[in-house]
């Protein structure tokens, strides 16, 4: 088991090394958050191939991640094709103008490179341990969550998507769709997916792993996702109705019932 994690680790690593070289040269390190979807997916494939053992469980978790990570790297780089690097990446860049091209390989790349292996932590138990219970009801479960999510946090990107092409909508807040139950469906959905993804890790006998689940769940709300759009769009001032859409709107976890929005 320890191998197949080590590939992992080496897996993300490259693929996070090339995307730094990518960046150096066009200047723009948010090239990162395109590849952080595929992260996942090298890594689980490269614990697979040293595992060496592609039961049905490992296809399963195999193409649960794969949807997942492509879907997420293939909607972000469409979103960001051509606006240039990150806010995010700008103010850090702007920091330190002369050192930036090397420092961030340490704390934009490094970082989310361990970040990475740290959080795969059930997808690559799943894959890769040798005493593992056979496939039993919990895989099919998880399986199903993970198909919710991902469908969640599409619906809600595609409505985002929609929402932001009508260009009398930029001062508007988008309450409508699943937005009417969560100020973050997209977040909550990508949440819903790792709950998925940690029953995999449960089901392999690895329950300890959960950890990574919880990890990816504190950074979509506190540390990363919500609270960093929230504060953006605090910043910015321009959405008219906002505040009242916090009122009535939970920012992470849906409400059953649509918000009473304006």
């Amino acid at each position: 088991m320890y191998a197949a994690w080590l590939a992992a680790a080496l897996a993300v690593s490259t693929l996070m090394f090339a995307t730094w070289v990518v960046s150096v040269i066009q200047r723009d390190a948010s090239l990162v958050d395109r590849i952080w979807g595929l992260a996942f997916v090298v890594a689980t494939f490269a614990a697979a191939a040293q595992n060496g053992v592609f039961d049905t469980r490992t296809l399963i978790v195999l193409t649960a991640v794969t949807l997942w990570g492509v879907r997420l790297s293939v909607y972000l780089t469409w979103r960001n094709f051509g606006h240039g690097e990150d806010a995010r990446y700008q103010t850090m860049r702007a920091k330190q103008p002369k050192s930036f091209w090397w420092r961030s390989l340490i704390t934009v790349y490094l970082l989310q490179t361990v970040l990475a292996v740290v959080i795969a932590a059930p997808l690559l138990y799943a894959v890769s341990a040798t005493s593992a219970p056979q496939l039993f009801v919990l895989d099919i479960v998880a399986a199903i969550i993970v198909a919710a999510g991902i469908a969640t946090e599409t619906t809600a990107d595609y409505q985002l998507a929609q929402f932001r092409n009508d260009e009398t909508n930029r001062t508007r807040v988008l309450n409508t769709g699943l937005w009417a139950y969560s100020r973050h469906p997209n977040y909550f959905g990508d949440a819903v997916v790792w709950v998925g993804f940690a029953g995999f890790g449960i089901a392999a006998g690895g329950w300890f792993t959960v950890y990574g689940t919880i990890v990816m769940i504190v950074f979509l709300r506190r540390l990363s996702g919500v609270s960093l759009t929230e504060k953006r769009i605090l910043s910015e001032g321009r959405r008219i109705g906002y505040a009242d859409y916090v009122a009535h709107t939970p920012a992470f976890m849906p409400r059953l019932r649509r918000a009473n929005t304006p």
